[in-house]
């Protein structure tokens, strides 16, 4: 089945209107274009070093962190769709403001902002679509999911190396009007049936959710590997395009179409993990990804072209894909407060770009980019050892029970 006719299939079966998967295409689309157009942005017209780009991007991550875990309180009072009408809007404005106000500490607040915005669209969807579903249902809207926000991941890189080679604010001017139209189209939507805030569902189970929790101990591993891996990513979005721009000649539009390979390889990871059922429920994929992750820090170091990071960037995309559908699954399966555990899902792979982006960019501005691998493959390591001590501590107090 083509990647369209599965998008078509999930807009069928979406409760309260077909347009929320589309929706999350393009403001992954717009999230995208700001993410890496603010890279070139940045060192257009301010000449910042990596070590200050790598700090905005932490201060994005932080606060989509931050969003997403101590303050979810206050956004949990909104319902699903109102949530995301609210953070389409700001999205919009902020993404604008960015442009057309050009101050690097005021960009440094609006990018913060920013990351806010986000964490009051993206664990509502995913709560509002998983909400009551199961097993092979659940990992289908999970695929069909990933699937949508991916494709617009996939497009922006390119498109956004490609505008910026035009004129670096391009990017930054395109993506708030996105926005804004998602904003719009999420304004049109009609009331969806069990549309309520957290709150409310946490008083009592909405209709078709579960009475009583029955969560997975491998939500623990799984959150460490998305951990891991986004940290890696962080460092191939924020960091990685300074360093082929200065070390190995490469254009902004090379660098696009490099991430653009990535995110492929993430949309077709994707896809397979909809399509195959073996890694339910099961520990060993899990350490898989998390051993590949180690091996591919440990031979990045030894790119000396940029056609050297084609195969391990797709790679690394394939290994993004499960671990991100990994940790969603085996988060959300068995949960009476879906919502919650989106949040701590999207919580933990933020906490793992926070300090790729805010180490790599510091380490790359005192040392090499050999040296920033390295600190990502300790990372991976640390995160293997943990992952099996969570392990052997769950078969512990299954065999006391």
């Amino acid at each position: 089945m083509s990647s369209l006719s599965v998008i078509r299939r999930s807009l069928r079966g979406l409760q309260g209107g077909g347009v929320l998967y589309p929706i999350s295409l393009v403001m992954a689309l717009g999230s995208g274009m700001v993410n890496l157009g603010l890279v070139f942005y940045l060192r257009d017209f301010y000449q910042a070093p990596a070590g200050v780009i790598g700090s905005l991007s932490a201060c994005q991550f932080l606060m989509y962190f931050l969003g997403c875990s101590l303050l979810r309180p206050l956004s949990g009072r909104l319902s699903p769709q109102r949530s995301l009408l609210v953070a389409a809007s700001c999205l919009g404005g902020i993404a604008l403001g960015i442009r057309l106000v050009p101050s690097l500490p005021l960009t440094f607040v609006l990018y913060g902002l920013f990351g806010y915005a986000f964490s009051l669209f993206w664990p509502p969807l995913m709560g509002w679509l998983s909400m009551g579903l199961e097993g092979k249902a659940l990992n289908r809207v999970i695929a069909h999911y990933n699937l949508s926000w991916s494709s617009g991941v996939i497009i922006s890189p390119y498109l956004t190396g490609l505008l910026a080679q035009h004129h670096p604010a391009l990017p930054l001017a395109l993506a708030g009007p996105l926005f804004l139209a998602c904003a719009v189209a999420i304004f049109k939507l009609p009331p969806a049936p069990g549309a309520v805030s957290m709150r409310d569902r946490q008083e009592g189970a909405g209709d078709g959710e579960l009475s009583r929790d029955a969560s997975t101990h491998l939500r623990f591993p799984a959150w460490v590997g998305v951990f891991s891996a986004y940290a890696a990513i962080s460092v191939m979005i924020t960091i990685f395009p300074v360093y082929a721009q200065e070390h190995l000649g490469s254009s902004k539009s090379q660098v696009g179409l490099l991430l653009l390979i990535r995110a492929l390889f993430v949309a077709l990871g994707f896809m397979l993990m909809g399509r195959t059922h073996f890694w339910h429920f099961t520990i060993w994929p899990i350490l898989l990804g998390q051993a590949v992750l180690a091996v591919l820090m440990a031979l990045m170091p030894l790119a000396r072209s940029l056609a050297w990071f084609i195969p391990a960037l797709a790679l690394l995309g394939l290994v993004m894909a499960y671990q991100n559908t990994s940790s969603v699954f085996h988060g959300v399966t068995g949960s009476v407060r879906r919502e919650r555990r989106m949040a701590i899902h999207e919580a933990t792979l933020t906490f793992g770009q926070i300090l790729g982006a805010g180490a790599g960019g510091f380490i790359y501005q005192h040392a090499s980019m050999a040296v920033v691998f390295l600190f990502l493959l300790a990372l991976a390591v640390l995160g293997a050892g943990l992952q099996a001590l969570m392990v052997r501590y769950a078969k512990r107090a299954a065999a006391s029970r």
